[in-house]
Formats: C-alpha cells, sequence, structure tokens
C-alpha cells in the first residue's frame, strides 16, 4: 500500500514544482504569457488525467498508468525548459 501513497505524491509534487517553475518564468519574462498558458493548461490535463485513472480502480494508479503520466510529466517538464531557454523574453 505504502508505493501507491508514495506514487501519488511524486505525481503531486512533480506537478506542483512544474508550477512553481512555470510561475518564476512567468515572472522573470522568461514565459511569455502565451508559452506559460500552453504549459499550464498541459499540467491541468495531466492533472485530470490522473484523477480520472485513480477513479476507475479505487484510487490507485496501475503501472501503465503510472508509466504514462510519468511519460506525460517529463514531456511537459523538457517543454518548459525549451520554452523558458528560447530566448523569447516577455516586455516588462
Amino acid at each position: 500500500m505504502a508505493p501507491m501513497i508514495a506514487e501519488a505524491q511524486t505525481v503531486n509534487q512533480r506537478l506542483h514544482m512544474q508550477h512553481l517553475r512555470i510561475k518564476q518564468g512567468a515572472h522573470s519574462g522568461e514565459l511569455t504569457r502565451g508559452e506559460a498558458g500552453r504549459v499550464r493548461s498541459a499540467d491541468h490535463r495531466i492533472h485530470r488525467s490522473e484523477e480520472r485513472d485513480r477513479k476507475t480502480d479505487h484510487g490507485h494508479l496501475t503501472a501503465g498508468e503510472s508509466r504514462r503520466l510519468q511519460g506525460r510529466l517529463n514531456r511537459n517538464s523538457n517543454r518548459i525548459y525549451r520554452l523558458k531557454h528560447n530566448r523569447i523574453v516577455r516586455p516588462k
């Protein structure tokens, strides 16, 4: 039972950390409003997908669901990095 709890915290922690990275990037001007909105939307879709997966299996994720979510989190994390370092700066 403990691995499922740790798994849930990992997905939620990653979403939280990505949210902080987006917020920091938008505040510093590294992310434009449009870029920040797109990666926020992607994180929101990942969160909704996790909720649906957990609802269908009484609060648990299968190994496949967990791998799929982690892959989506990885792709969005890479997208955030690329957008923050693409030399497009929001004017202040």
